[in-house]
Formats: C-alpha cells, structure tokens, sequence
C-alpha cells in the first residue's frame, strides 16, 4: 500500500490490525477511515490531521470499532457514513443493531 500513512494505536493493536485509518489535508476531496478500502487514486498528502484525527478516536471508539468487524466509517467534516461489508442482504432483526451502532459511534463522536 503506497501513497498514504496508516495512523496506528498502541493501545488498541486489534484495531490497528483491522482497520485502515487516514488522515487528509483539508484541501483533499476526502477525509476516509475506513476498513477494506483501497488507496485513494488521487495524490495523497500526509496531513497535519493526524492529530485531529487521534484525539477523535478515543479508547471507547476504538473499542467499538475492535469488536465490530466488517464495518467501515468514512466521513468528512460532521458527517459520516457507516457501511457493513456483505454480499447478503441483511437480516431484519439485525438492522436495529446496526442502526444502534450507528447511534452510538455518532455519539461517541459527538462527545470530541
């Protein structure tokens, strides 16, 4: 993987592991966390963020995030997108879990 910095945690090496967190300069046309994901084609440029971007994610988002694979957040200034990575239409019974995760990522976030 080339052109971008992995930011990485030392006190959540499950979630380092999992996930592929970047940071990007304000001026780029994205500002992705994400899990799965390719590098963006565009030139990256190592952000001065990566600060903004570790004090966003505390210890409690982290450990939501460690214990909940298969998902992926991107977001960009105040929103945020939450997918779930399948090939299977999801369950009803499990939307509402997903949508409370989404509830309590939001407020997780809401708190930084």
């Amino acid at each position: 993987m080339v052109g971008y910095r992995d930011i990485n945690f030392d006190s959540h090496p499950q979630f380092s592991k999992q996930y592929l967190l970047r940071a990007f300069d304000e001026d780029d046309q994205s500002n992705e966390f994400s899990r799965y994901e390719e590098a963006s084609s565009g030139a990256f440029k190592e952000g001065a963020n990566e600060q903004v971007v570790r004090e966003l994610f505390g210890h409690e988002l982290l450990d939501v995030l460690e214990t909940n694979p298969g998902v992926s957040l991107d977001g960009r200034g105040n929103q945020f997108i939450l997918r779930r990575f399948t090939n299977q239409r999801i369950p009803a019974d499990d939307l509402t879990a997903f949508v409370e995760l989404g509830v309590k990522i939001l407020s997780l976030l809401s708190t930084k």
